[in-house]
């Protein structure tokens, strides 16, 4: 389509582009974070970082992020806060699926790799 040719008139394109229609980047919003760590300051950075849709998921699935996070705190992993803010989409897998990229490995080796080199997920 040519959209030189398209007629413009009459659409107003502040409705498109309308502000409530986007998700919350409140860090009231964000708060569940805080169980793991998290400051508001922690927080308004990732905020200012994560792409609009992930931010959009992640408040729509915050049970199931949480869930995740509370999986990796309790096998110990001591720089939860690095692996989230880097991989924040895979704290939105499916619990059992997250869980079961994990558990193939041997929990104190896997704590270990993860404390020197966070990039290792991308080989889980």
């Amino acid at each position: 389509m040519n959209f030189d040719e398209f007629d413009f008139t009459g659409i107003d394109i502040n409705n498109i582009l309308d502000d409530s229609a986007k998700p919350s980047t409140k860090i009231e919003d964000f708060k569940f974070l805080e169980k793991f760590g998290y400051t508001s300051q922690e927080i308004s950075d990732l905020l200012e970082t994560a792409p609009t849709i992930l931010k959009e998921k992640m408040l729509e699935n915050s049970k199931l992020v949480c869930q995740n996070l509370k999986y990796l705190q309790e096998l110990g992993v001591t720089n939860l806060k690095d692996i989230f803010n880097n991989y924040y989409d895979m704290f939105l897998m499916d619990y059992s699926n997250f869980t079961g990229i994990f558990q193939k490995y041997d929990p104190q080796d896997l704590v270990e790799k993860l404390e020197k080199n966070i990039e290792i997920i991308d080989f889980l």
